[in-house]
């Protein structure tokens, strides 16, 4: 050990007497090595140690035992003996030294040092209750942010002048005239904020100032409040956070403002306070309850956080909210598995635990019950006993497991003044930690530990999950845990597959939880995605490709533009949830119509939705509807055909219409926004037998009078069907394309009597007059019944009838996957059918018409084939 003085050697009794007392307390001491250490790191800055009575040597070797950081404090401070030598038993008295006459950074820095030794003193040896030691180190940090807070607002006053308000005031820059009265508040969150700071904890800020306008102007000119306000607040971190200037410093953490790390480093009452009702999630409302002004303009502080109660304090958790605190509780127990038992502050049952619990129970019922209010947890814990939230035994097991918690955590920190809360694993470390606790060994503390660790874990368990299981399922679960940190990228992709898809499709939920242009992202819109998910994700996943259903799912939400108000009403009408889960997941035709014209959900929520077919009148009564609101017929007609196309899909879908009424249904629509027209339209093909699909082209015939005139109206009745949406096919007509479009009605029956071919005879078998004037349709009606009836069928409409089929089957070779061409296929239906129908002068297109019995189709099929 090095010399007691700066002499060479111990030349009195009374030195002799002072070594002779350090070392018989060195070696009774339970931390030998750290004793002689502390000594011989005091001895080596060359002054000679203080004098000290018996008890000033007990007490110095008990501080030194516990904290090598008080060595370096009085190394470089060494005025701070004073707590050494004689308890301190008040903050006032701790305050007084030393004096403030300065606010300058070297003053700031020297006031913290000696703060932090008047605490780490009191704490070790005992000269205050515990609880008031976190108090002190509260009040220390409020003194210091004052200082700071006048020393940064001096400096800015030189050089810009002082703030202004908006108005007469701001033109003169007049108004704020000193940090405490500046419209300018610091308010303290966390630990902070309940006056129960850790002996090295960070102190959360925010910071908020009162109200728009410019600087009176300095030396450098004038700023707006907001910069002004920005390099006060910027200064003030420095002047509390630089190393360079001492390395006794606080950490200063701004992560819980609005928008964290990538908002403003202050903002205005208005611009906070519209976050919050418009932005504000779950964790900022429990941050907020440890919220209270510290420093600056402590008026506007309360103003505040008056105004921003109903944000932090609502009547009733809702689901939403629990949805944000179980994503909070699974980042707590992912950090305590990371951690394992060792983490005084995150270990399942540490001290998060406990402040997790109070702080649901507020967050629960502090809108109804204000008395519950309060940022500190002791006191909090209080008030919900007294208020009847919490039993006596329990809250009484909670504070005391609080406290013993708190004191560890206090002491891990004062031994090399580091930001510790892991029990160390060495055990003459932990023998040392724990006999200054009065324990007799390492194990024993370690027993105690885990007794109130798992004690504490039992009772956050049950209190947290009754809550959590009402109003979370598994699906929300899995996607709090997915959406928890989109740059993790395994866990996403875990949940992913937990959820029932390829973890590819992570993204795509993402993408679904977030806003848009129109819906910016908010917490809201992924509170409202998670909730609705439970009424839609099942049912997505149990069909054969969930990851393409994802994807078509994902184009219908986000063609809609506010996902939110989708979301609330996937939530609220869950049979709509089922409509656009089945559509997503069998058809991309009705996803398609979806995303160009998201209106059409809307309608599913119209009184019978989908539930029945619509008859011609009702299709022209909602025609008219769209026509009152549409510019031209062709978007009425537009409107109605997404929106048939949409529910007929739907209908087909869920199994509430067969494939032939799909057919009647949507030849019914085709109908009824068929353009107006003079002349006959003649529908053949699936048109004119009204087993249409969505895809189906429309083969038309044109019969009228006028020639050239007649041609421009057919065309025009074509363009206008083109711009409403459908294809049209009018190569049918008698003599192909190379034909007048419009052919006239004795033409027509020339060509039927004179020209048609079998093949052509067997088409007609579908024609239908669809459009023109009555007289004119009852004559062309008869024109095609004549033709397919008149003429008995003889050998050589067999005979064609026989080569036509033969080379339909023959092209059918092969294709047993086409469901059109392919073999016993569509077209061979249709053929047999078509033939049947003339042979048997059948009037009726209807199949069951033609052949009411099985037996019979397979006897036009040998007919056919002989």
């Amino acid at each position: 050990m090095r010399k007691l003085d700066s002499s060479e050697e111990p030349k009195t009794a009374e030195v002799r007497e002072r070594r002779e007392g350090y070392d018989r307390l060195i070696r009774e001491s339970v931390a030998p090595a750290r004793v002689r250490g502390a000594l011989d790191r005091l001895l080596a800055t060359g002054d000679p140690l203080p004098i000290l009575e018996e008890r000033g040597l007990r007490r110095f070797v008990r501080i030194v035992e516990s904290s090598r950081f008080a060595v370096e404090i009085l190394r470089r401070h060494p005025a701070v003996w004073r707590f050494v030598r004689e308890p301190v038993t008040n903050f006032e008295k701790a305050s007084a030294y030393p004096p403030a006459s300065s606010d300058s950074i070297a003053a700031i820095r020297e006031r913290l040092a000696a703060g932090w030794m008047a605490v780490l003193c009191a704490d070790i040896l005992e000269d205050v209750p515990f609880v008031e030691t976190m108090r002190w180190l509260s009040l220390l940090a409020e003194e210091l942010l004052e200082r700071a807070g006048s020393l940064a607002w001096r400096e800015l006053q030189g050089r810009y002048g002082l703030p202004g308000k908006e108005g007469d005031a701001a033109k003169s820059g007049k108004g704020a005239d000193s940090f405490v009265a500046g419209g300018f508040c610091v308010l303290g969150l966390g630990k902070l904020g309940g006056s129960e700071l850790n002996f090295n904890s960070d102190i959360d800020l925010v910071f908020v100032y009162e109200t728009e306008g410019m600087s009176s102007g300095g030396t450098r000119g004038r700023l707006s409040n907001g910069e002004w306000y920005t390099r006060l607040a910027k200064r003030l971190i420095e002047v509390l956070s630089s190393k360079t200037e001492s390395p006794f410093a606080y950490r200063v953490d701004m992560r819980l403002r609005p928008e964290g790390k990538t908002g403003p480093l202050v903002r205005s009452l208005e611009s906070m306070l519209k976050y919050y009702e418009k932005r504000g999630a779950a964790w900022e409302r429990q941050a907020f309850l440890k919220a209270r002004p510290v420093a600056g303009d402590r008026s506007l502080g309360e103003d505040f956080l008056k105004r921003l109660e109903p944000f932090v304090f609502r009547r009733y958790l809702d689901r939403e909210a629990v949805f944000e605190i179980e994503g909070i509780r699974e980042r707590m127990e992912a950090e305590a598995r990371r951690y394992g038992e060792r983490h005084v502050k995150l270990s399942p049952g540490g001290i998060r635990e406990i402040e997790f619990i109070v702080q649901l129970v507020q967050l629960a019922a502090g809108g109804r019950a204000p008395a519950i209010r309060s940022p500190n947890t002791l006191e909090a814990l209080r008030r919900l006993v007294e208020n009847r939230y919490l039993a006596p035994e329990l809250a009484e097991t909670l504070e005391r497991n609080y406290l013993f918690l708190r004191r560890l955590e206090h002491r891990l920190q004062i031994l090399d003044g580091r930001q510790v809360h892991q029990l160390m694993r060495e055990v003459e470390e932990m023998n040392i930690l724990a006999r200054n606790l009065g324990f007799a060994s390492g194990e024993e503390l370690w027993r105690e530990y885990r007794g109130r660790m798992t004690e504490t874990h039992r009772i956050y368990e049950r209190r947290f999950r009754s809550a959590r299981d009402l109003a979370v399922t598994p699906v929300e679960r899995e996607l709090i845990a997915l959406l928890e940190d989109p740059s993790d990228e395994e866990a996403m992709a875990a949940a992913a597959r937990e959820l029932g898809f390829h973890p590819n499709s992570a993204r795509e939920l993402l993408k679904l939880s977030s806003g848009s242009f129109a819906d910016p992202p908010t917490s809201s819109t992924r509170r409202l995605f998670i909730r609705s998910a439970p009424h839609w994700l099942p049912l997505l996943v149990s069909f054969p490709e969930p990851d393409a259903a994802l994807r078509r799912f994902g184009r219908m939400i986000e063609a809609y533009g506010s996902k939110g108000m989708l979301y609330e009403i996937l939530a609220s009408h869950p049979p709509v949830a089922e409509l656009l889960v089945n559509i997503a997941s069998l058809s991309d035709l009705l996803t398609d119509v979806v995303a160009r014209r998201p209106d059409t959900i809307e309608f599913l929520l119209s009184p019978g939705g989908v539930k029945g077919g619509r008859t011609s009148e009702e299709l022209t009564a909602r025609f008219r509807d769209f026509l009152r609101g549409a510019a031209t017929r062709g978007k009425a007609a537009r409107a109605l055909k997404f929106e048939e196309t949409l529910r007929i899909g739907t209908r087909f879908l869920l199994g509430l219409a067969s494939v032939a009424e799909l057919g009647r249904e949507w030849t019914r629509v085709v109908d009824t926004v068929l353009p107006e027209t003079n002349l006959v339209v003649i529908a053949l093909g699936r048109y004119g037998g009204r087993t249409l699909c969505f895809s189906s082209d429309l083969d038309l015939v044109f019969v009228g009078e006028g020639g050239e005139k007649a041609v421009r109206a057919a065309q025009a009745f074509l363009q206008e069907l083109s711009e409403i949406g459908f294809r049209v096919d009018a190569r049918l007509r008698p003599m192909g394309r190379t034909s007048p479009l419009v052919i006239s009605e004795d033409r027509l029956r020339r060509y039927f009597h004179s020209e048609a071919e079998v093949w052509e005879r067997i088409a007609w078998t579908r024609a239908r007059c669809v459009s023109g004037p009555g007289a004119e349709r009852e004559r062309i009606d008869e024109v095609i019944g004549e033709f397919l009836f008149e003429p008995e069928p003889d050998e050589r409409f067999f005979e064609e009838g026989r080569r036509i089929w033969n080379r339909v089957v023959a092209e059918s070779a092969g294709k047993e996957r086409a469901i059109k061409r392919g073999e016993g296929g569509l077209m061979q239906a249709d053929f047999v059918l078509a033939v049947e129908r003339i042979r048997r002068r059948c009037r009726r297109q209807e199949p069951r018409e033609i052949l009411p019995e099985e037996r019979g189709f397979c006897e036009a099929v040998e007919v056919l084939q002989t």
